[in-house]
């Protein structure tokens, strides 16, 4: 169930009479929710091109790796493709930059994977995931996903980094 842009999600098996009391429940608590409210977090990513309802909080396994902290991630259209923006907010640049190497221990792990290294970074390519662009900016490490190109990864990865610049001031 939506409520302006959040959603009450109730996940499990309930009788039928159980399930419209659950459904009134969200209901209830939707109507609570204001719509709009001020978390310093949700200013992270973008909000330019960003898909309606695609914005959320992954807290365990973010970016199939175990050992990174939660994220929040979203999918934005650009020019007809489909991307995922991601940021990890950690306690400081330290953490960011051991995410970044876990990340990319990880990724040199994959069979058949091309990575590249940069100052603040890397760049990967698989043929079944696709491009990814994985950079750090002072206690965040940020990045894109796309399976189709490379360019418009790295664009939206640079308003990324744009985006938590200004935060940052």
């Amino acid at each position: 169930m939506w409520q302006n842009r959040y959603e009450i999600e109730i996940r499990s098996n309930f009788s039928e009479n159980a399930a419209e009391i659950m459904k009134h429940f969200a209901q209830t608590i939707s109507g609570k929710i204001p719509a709009e409210i001020s978390v310093a977090e949700f200013q992270w990513l973008i909000k330019e091109n960003q898909i309606p309802h695609t914005f959320k909080y992954v807290a365990s396994g973010f970016l199939g790796q175990d050992s990174l902290p939660g994220g929040f991630e979203a999918l934005y259209d650009l020019d007809g493709m489909v991307v995922k923006g991601f940021v990890i907010g950690c306690n400081d640049i330290d953490q960011a930059q051991k995410c970044l190497r876990q990340l990319l221990l990880a990724q040199n792990k994959f069979k058949d994977v091309e990575v590249q290294t940069m100052e603040d970074g890397f760049q990967s390519y698989h043929r079944y995931t696709g491009y990814l662009v994985v950079k750090q900016y002072d206690r965040w490490m940020y990045g894109t996903v796309s399976e189709a190109n490379f360019e418009v990864c790295q664009s939206l990865s640079e308003k990324i980094r744009e985006n938590l610049i200004s935060l940052a001031q």
